[in-house]
């Protein structure tokens, strides 16, 4: 899943929302340069929720170059929420979250981060390094949708502070 504008939404009645809700399997998950919204649900909303399958296999996505951000007014906005004990990604590298963000990453095996550098020193994801937070600063308004236009303007912190990912050969079938 890369280079998207993904929006969170929540149905009626829903209480939580979540830009990308990355459910066990054994094909592990690429997301690799996105800007992800978790939503404007009125209780809780992530950019990525990482939860098992039916059959309680845990997600084990690979978090790359992606900007994470939520248009909830909910208290509890995160970047990456963990449904379960064991729900790591396997790589959390050169991220951007939102530093309006309550929590960045909600870790259910401790306790929700609220800072950069406690994420760049989660010690159950086999990869992490070198997230950053910031504003993204989303400028304009597109007629098309009700929120905010999320393209990066001028002075972002996304801009030029990610790494072109060399792990993904020039064609990929997916």
């Amino acid at each position: 899943l890369a280079n998207n504008i993904i929006l969170g939404r929540t149905g009626a009645g829903g209480a939580s929302s979540s830009g990308i809700d990355s459910v066990g399997s054994s094909n592990r998950l690429w997301v690799v340069n996105n800007t992800i919204d978790g939503g404007n649900a009125p209780t809780s909303s992530s950019a990525i929720l990482v939860r098992p399958d039916l059959s309680g296999n845990p997600s084990t996505p690979h978090l790359l170059n992606n900007i994470f951000t939520s248009s909830s007014v909910s208290m509890l906005r995160s970047g990456v929420a963990e449904a379960c004990g064991g729900c790591d990604p396997l790589e959390l590298e050169t991220n951007l979250f939102d530093s309006t963000l309550a929590v960045y990453y909600g870790d259910a095996d401790t306790s929700d981060i609220t800072t950069i550098g406690n994420v760049n020193g989660l010690t159950d994801i086999t990869s992490v390094a070198a997230n950053r937070d910031g504003l993204p600063l989303f400028s304009g308004t597109d007629p098309t949708v009700t929120s905010t236009y999320l393209r990066i303007g001028a002075g972002s912190a996304a801009i030029d502070a990610g790494q072109m990912p060399d792990f993904l050969p020039e064609t990929k079938e997916i």
